[in-house]
């Protein structure tokens, strides 16, 4: 269960997990920590996450375990300037004072661009201006050739992520679905379906941006198309468990001598909580008249205070919090009851139950795109009527469900085992790298450091590098990062098509102005900080729309460094270690000469294959040729980026 990851080889892929529910086991988001640990075999996984007081610590460290690299929050960087928060002026602090109350967290979202009334976008929000910092530090340590996503409600994320990195988001389940079908169990359900209809939208979008998306199964896969359209890059990766854990009872533990049934879940889920609640008052009573000595557990994390105040004093009913094992209590149940009436996503728990060879009684709901049959591998009841009627049967007669048992286990061993279902989840996170290698490339072009009146052989170069790639009728897509001056002087009418303007300061300031108001803004009311500098910092990485930059020697655009990058080397100095570091980092080196690359082997042991002369480009002709080699070695530095083939071997696909 907890086995540590296997080393893959030194020169295995990256795959970079942003969650803002770190996955545990046992515990919360078994799914996402059996796929994370089988995807370590071969790539280098590394997970940034919110590491909550809360969680487990045994949980947590069998992540680590599973995983190569792990970037959680609120943990040490070492660095006190990376977890900034932009900076309030006086102005501003005047400002979030004398702003009427009820305006704060209004105007605090619009500031940071989300809806005025987004909860939920506000919430991943800050969890991503908490995460911000620890996901640039990833980004420079290591190169990585994918991003998985995981969840769908993260739309308030999408424009802070590295534009460099395929991206995979994985749906535990379609939220607008399970919005819609919330609120017929709401007292206003107008809200819900309003939240529903922006939910849409939202992952939507995410399924025009993302590389590919995955769904825990296929019914979720066809909800999603139904909603968003075709959705050709659209996976289906299950939900693996792990069989040597959820094991049937040990044989020498005898069965429980109370008929005992059991619910289980994460019971501060609405949806788990609504099923807990109209088991205990609509369903048990009904068993409790047939069964006087029976039972019902109801166990799980971090149970709501509206929950605990329902079940306290209900006759045969018992709330477990925070078990340390689930297992026993499936061991001694006699029927696993899953009441569920709205949801999203699989059921976990039904898999569980029949992997422990517990029987299974459920409404529909519940048992969508898990393979229920009524009958050959569960009991279906639609009212509380039938669901009691089958608890009822089940504690009566435990021997009529052997046939049940011997079905449910069957379909788990064929349809969930971890070596059934976690090459699915790796396909799709092949799959996104797939679609970005058939696509185009994206070259950003750092000229930030010269301006226009700028001499020398050095920036004579630099000039020609230019006008050689935007002479190029094919190619990659070039972007010129600049002063807005030069911009103009090399493009002319295409600067604002090709240019970003590196002398942008007005806008920055203005970022980090609403940034500051918008954090005062929400400490005034006492809800989560919505921004933070390296959150800023994302976003701009984010606007570069690069695969890879193009630096050259020298001080540059700090922001680069989170981008892969070609550099240009114009002399060597043994002694400059900060060269030496961006150099022995960069994809590829160019130099201008033969003598300054074999002198840079000599002083930095840069590989052979990894150094070219790229001479100056002083004509119109020179420009071509030196055009064509640039793209020619964009191209090589894209395909060691992305890899020339999938990682995976052939294996099974959703």
């Amino acid at each position: 269960m907890s086995q540590p990851a296997p080393t893959p080889d030194p020169s295995a892929p990256g795959a970079l997990v942003l969650t803002c529910d770190v996955p545990f086991f046992p515990g919360k988001m078994g799914v996402d920590y059996f796929n994370l640990r089988a995807l370590a075999a071969r790539w280098h996984v590394g997970v940034v996450g919110p590491r909550y007081d809360v969680l487990p610590e045994g949980g947590i460290a069998n992540l680590r375990r599973a995983v190569q690299s792990c970037y959680f929050w609120p943990e040490e960087l070492g660095d006190p300037a990376a977890l900034a928060r932009p900076r309030t002026g006086l102005l501003v602090g005047q400002l979030a004072r004398r702003l009427p109350r009820r305006l704060a967290l209004p105007l605090a979202r619009l500031l940071v661009g989300l809806r005025s009334d987004d909860d939920n976008g506000h919430l991943k929000r800050a969890v991503l201006a908490n995460l911000a910092p620890y996901l640039l530090r990833a980004l420079r340590e290591r190169r990585w050739r994918a991003l998985v996503v995981i969840q769908s409600d993260t739309r308030a994320w999408l424009d802070f992520l590295p534009p460099q990195l395929p991206l995979a988001v994985y749906f535990h389940d379609v939220r607008s679905d399970y919005l819609e079908r919330r609120a017929a169990f709401e007292a206003r359900p107008e809200g819900f379906r309003r939240e529903a209809r922006r939910a849409r939208g939202e992952e939507r979008l995410i399924c025009e941006r993302a590389e590919a998306v995955g769904f825990v199964s296929e019914l979720e896969r066809r909800r999603a198309e139904a909603a968003f359209g075709p959705l050709p890059r659209a996976r289906v990766a299950e939900i693996p468990l792990d069989l040597g854990y959820f094991t049937p009872r040990p044989p020498g533990l005898a069965p429980s001598v109370i008929p005992t049934a059991l619910f289980t879940g994460l019971l501060a889920h609405p949806p788990n909580v609504d099923a807990a609640r109209w088991l205990a008052s609509e369903i048990w009573p009904r068993v409790r008249a047939e069964h006087p000595r029976a039972r019902l557990r109801v166990a799980g994390a971090f149970p709501s205070a509206d929950l605990a105040q329902a079940l306290q004093g209900q006759p045969g009913v018992e709330l477990i919090a925070n078990p340390p094992d689930i297992r026993p209590l499936f061991w001694e149940a006699g029927a696993y009851v899953v009441p569920m009436r709205f949801g999203g996503g699989v059921r976990q728990k039904v898999l569980e139950a029949w992997a422990m060879r517990v029987p299974v009684v459920l409404t529909p709901m519940a048992g969508e795109g898990t393979g229920t049959e009524h009958g050959r591998n569960c009991l279906v009841g639609a009212d509380a009527a039938e669901l009691a009627a089958h608890v009822s049967t089940l504690l009566r007669d435990p021997g009529s469900a052997g046939a049940l048992l011997d079905a449910g286990q069957q379909l788990v061993r064929r349809h969930h085992a971890l070596e059934v279902t976690c090459p699915r989840f790796e396909a799709l996170v092949e799959g996104a790298v797939a679609a970005r290698r058939s696509g185009p490339g994206r070259v950003l072009l750092d000229l930030s450091w010269l301006g226009p009146e700028t001499r020398g052989p050095r920036a004579a170069h630099a000039r020609g590098v230019a006008l050689a790639l935007t002479a190029l009728e094919q190619g990659p897509a070039l972007r010129l990062l600049a002063p807005r001056a030069l911009l103009r002087a090399l493009l002319g009418p295409r600067s604002a098509a090709l240019g970003l303007a590196s002398d942008a300061w007005l806008r920055r300031r203005l970022e980090r102005w609403a940034a500051a108001l918008a954090n005062r803004l929400a400490e005034r009311v006492g809800t989560h900080l919505p921004a933070s500098t390296a959150l800023l910092e994302l976003r701009a990485l984010r606007r570069l729309d690069a695969d890879l930059a193009h630096t050259f020697q020298g001080p540059g655009a700090p922001l680069l460094a989170a981008l892969p990058q070609v550099r240009t080397l114009f002399e060597v100095d043994p002694a400059d270690e900060g060269e030496a570091r961006a150099c022995r980092a960069a994809l590829r080196v160019l130099c201008p000469s033969e003598d300054v690359r074999q002198a840079a082997g000599r002083a930095w042991g840069l590989p052979p294959g990894r150094v070219e002369v790229v001479p100056a480009a002083a004509g119109p002709e020179a420009r071509l040729r030196t055009g064509a080699q640039l793209a020619q070695i964009y191209s090589q530095a894209r395909r060691e980026l992305l890899g020339a083939e999938s990682v995976a071997p052939p294996g099974p696909r959703g």
